[in-house]
């Protein structure tokens, strides 16, 4: 695309025609890549927050068509005088990420991370130990000294008369406490209980440096598309209401990626199973077969059979092939203990059947909120990574580690 270009994106006729009438020159574009433009270029329409962004970066300039739309005039087309009463105005936006996705070169460099975030939490952990155990035996050591010097010192103990008075029982003590016996063998009894507390000192500090500078959690975040596809995927499947699954007959002949598109104007709507798809769609390789093991709820459990077949014909466009098998017996998706475990057993078995922990992804879609807090858990120091979808359909890919990390690194 030539630099230097305008050009205006958008699928609706009032739209161009309103631009006509302000005497903006530009290109009509139905359908942006942001790989498309360049510095220079200046794109004007009403883009998703996160292409807006992508335009930005590659140096171009985003114009946002801006609209004061009411609720009743949401959802519909609008034509030039109609724009013009909901003060249809052009502003420029630089719009930048909050936080910049972190991609991963290549496996051997992914491999390398694991080894060194699971050095890190192993050695933490015999770091802790290793304190803890050495703070108890210096704290006896210098209980002991401390025991042995006061011997040394009072080697007469420091007993009052019971028949004393409380003004000469007090003068009794401060005599015997300024007059403690002083020779060789208090001297090294002292020099032993001042070596203990330098050792409790250290040891003590060091069980505070390590709480405080060590061990925080650190959360790697890649862009699904700089990762390779995985062979084995474990996910939830929430159950469909009765007009989204008779719906599902309308998919009959369409692609996959029309059915995972974010289209309310499509004839099945949009509909829970859609991010289940999206999440497979990444893993769908050519000539791969793509274990997926399935967890249902007792809703869900009926349904699978449906989705089996909907994400089976779906999958064979790109000459991959999907099994789908059923995790475990239906499940209470707000049982935190059951959903845990269910994904445990997933993963277990799928490493019985041959698969490494690099082989699976454990999608953290679908489902309830404490499937998807489950799910992203037990993939913790673990080579395993967990996926979750957007609701634009983007796939996120996480890797969630707990190694040594100084503070503010």
């Amino acid at each position: 695309m030539a630099e230097g270009r305008v050009l205006f994106v958008g699928r609706h006729p009032g739209a161009l025609a309103w631009a006509a009438r302000r005497g903006i020159v530009a290109e009509p574009v139905a359908h942006l890549d942001p790989a498309e433009v360049g510095p220079g270029d200046r794109v004007v329409g009403t883009l998703p927050v996160h292409v807006a962004a992508a335009i930005v970066a590659r140096g171009a300039r985003y114009t946002h068509l801006v609209l004061d739309l009411p609720a009743d005039a949401r959802g519909r087309d609008l034509d030039p005088d109609e724009m013009e009463r909901f003060g249809a105005r052009l502003e420029d936006f630089a719009v930048v990420p909050a936080t910049t996705p972190r991609t991963e070169p290549d496996d051997a460099a992914e491999n390398g991370r694991a080894g060194r975030g699971r050095l890190g939490a192993g050695l933490a952990t015999l770091g802790g130990v290793f304190l803890l155990g050495a703070a108890a035996l210096v704290t006896s050591w210098f209980a002991s000294a401390l025991e042995a010097l006061a011997g040394a010192l009072w080697p007469q103990g420091l007993e009052i008369p019971p028949e004393a008075g409380f003004g000469e029982a007090l003068g009794l003590r401060a005599v015997d406490l300024v007059t403690p016996r002083l020779d060789a063998a208090s001297g090294a009894h002292a020099a032993d209980a001042l070596l203990a507390l330098v050792f409790l000192v250290i040891t003590y500090l060091g069980l505070f440096v390590l709480g405080r500078r060590v061990l925080r959690t650190r959360i790697g975040v890649s862009l699904a598309s700089a990762r390779r596809a995985r062979r084995a995927v474990v996910m939830a499947l929430s159950a469909l209401p009765p007009p989204s699954l008779d719906r599902l007959a309308t998919t009959a002949g369409a692609r996959l990626d029309a059915v995972c598109a974010v289209d309310d104007a499509a004839p099945w709507g949009r509909f829970a199973w859609q991010q289940n798809l999206r999440a497979l769609r990444h893993h769908l390789v050519g000539g791969r077969t793509v274990r997926v093991e399935v967890l249902v709820s007792r809703e869900s459990a009926p349904q699978l059979d449906a989705f089996a077949a909907l994400a089976g014909r779906l999958a064979a466009e790109t000459g991959a092939r999907l099994e789908i098998r059923q995790a475990g017996a239906p499940l209470d998706f707000a049982d935190y203990q059951d959903v845990e475990a269910a994904v445990a057993s997933a993963i277990a078995q799928l490493a019985k059947d041959g698969f490494a922990f690099g082989d699976i992804c454990i999608d953290t879609t679908a489902g309830t909120k404490v499937v998807s807090i489950a799910s992203a858990v037990i993939t913790m120091n673990k080579d395993l990574e967990f996926s979750y979808v957007t609701e634009q359909g983007r796939v996120w890919l996480f890797d969630a580690r707990l190694p040594i990390a100084w503070r503010g690194e």
